[in-house]
């Protein structure tokens, strides 16, 4: 498998070969279009190569520009497709004092330009395999926690592209997620990915790649951590 990324760790952007073109990761900030496509084509790739862009979940940083792309079919779960409606980021809570503060300080919700084109849009029926049928050689898993709509992709060699489930940022501690909608969901999926044996290494939006025995170690960190409520 080829996996490229086309960010720069603070905010990762995969792109995947698969037969007859490429499988994108989610989008970045919606101001961040042209850089993206510089770096597509520094790749020596095409836009139009793109087939299917796999949405992990809604939040502005990673579906900011996905209007931009007018001929890709859109991989994403039930739940993401109302929220690409939407237009903006759902509240969370804060797993750090610096993260509830700057929340809290900061003037105005996160949005993004809504996406409403449903027409191009592959949502998955809870079948794991769904892909398989597309030529993606990857389950789909529920990541339930960060964001209730949180998906990721598993492929045979063992690589979990995670999304926002988990970070490794020097901003954050434990591969928390600086925002959690559910922290008992989130604590359910740091159990079901640390106790399956098909997962080898987390492919995250934000930082660099981590082990499952890494995020295993810190484990019980994770599951005492205070989660701030900022609404």
């Amino acid at each position: 498998m080829e996996i490229k990324n086309l960010g720069n760790n603070f905010l990762n952007q995969y792109i995947i070969k698969i037969d007859g073109g490429y499988l994108l990761i989610d989008t970045g900030y919606e101001n961040g279009s042209k850089k993206f496509l510089k770096r597509l084509n520094k790749a020596g790739i095409t836009e139009e190569e793109i087939k299917y862009i796999f949405i992990t979940h809604v939040h502005d940083d990673h579906v900011g520009f996905l209007n931009n792309f007018t001929n890709a079919k859109i991989i994403l779960c039930e739940e993401s497709l109302e929220r690409l409606k939407e237009g903006v980021n759902r509240s969370a809570g804060a797993t750090s004092l610096a993260v509830y503060l700057y929340c809290k300080l900061r003037k105005g919700e996160r949005t993004f330009p809504p996406f409403n084109d449903s027409g191009r849009c592959i949502v998955w029926d809870k079948n794991p395999n769904m892909l398989q049928s597309l030529g993606i050689q990857a389950e789909i898993i529920n990541l339930d926690g960060h964001t209730s709509d949180s998906i990721g992709l598993l492929f045979e060699n063992g690589l979990l592209i995670a999304g926002d489930a988990f970070m490794n940022l020097s901003i954050n501690k434990n591969y928390l997620p600086l925002l959690i909608e559910n922290f008992e969901a989130f604590k359910e999926t740091l159990d079901k990915i640390i106790n399956c044996k098909k997962i080898k290494t987390l492919y995250l939006g934000h930082g660099k790649p981590v082990s499952v025995d890494k995020l295993k170690d810190k484990a019980d960190a994770v599951k005492n951590a205070k989660l701030r409520h900022i609404n």
